[in-house]
């Protein structure tokens, strides 16, 4: 297996193939959850030792606050406004419809 480490940190690793800047342990030495549970930074690599990082804390999911721009506002309103519009000519055709019918009769 191929590991890349930051300091002593395992950020990524490779069981077929090179990865640039990784180095090469022995699968031996690796757990045998190690790829089930492999998350950035989660294990140490240290003295030919891969051990679980007590320090990992799992990276905290910031979700931005975006708010549409003014742009984005208008082409809602005007979306609206486009899907009302159908709606009336809907109406009215089928007013015609009905009316020409009575027509008819």
């Amino acid at each position: 297996m191929r590991l890349v480490l930051d300091k002593d940190q395992i950020v990524s690793f490779a069981l077929i193939g090179d990865l640039d800047n990784s180095i090469e342990v022995d699968d031996s030495i690796v757990p045998d959850d190690f790829i089930e549970n492999f998350k950035p930074n989660y294990y140490l690599y240290d003295n030919n030792i891969i051990s679980i990082n007590t320090n990992y804390r799992d990276p905290e999911l910031v979700v931005p606050d975006v708010k549409p721009s003014e742009s984005q506002k208008l082409l809602m309103s005007l979306s609206q406004n486009v899907v009302t519009l159908q709606s009336m000519i809907m109406a009215q055709n089928q007013q015609i419809a009905q009316l020409m019918t009575k027509e008819a009769k």
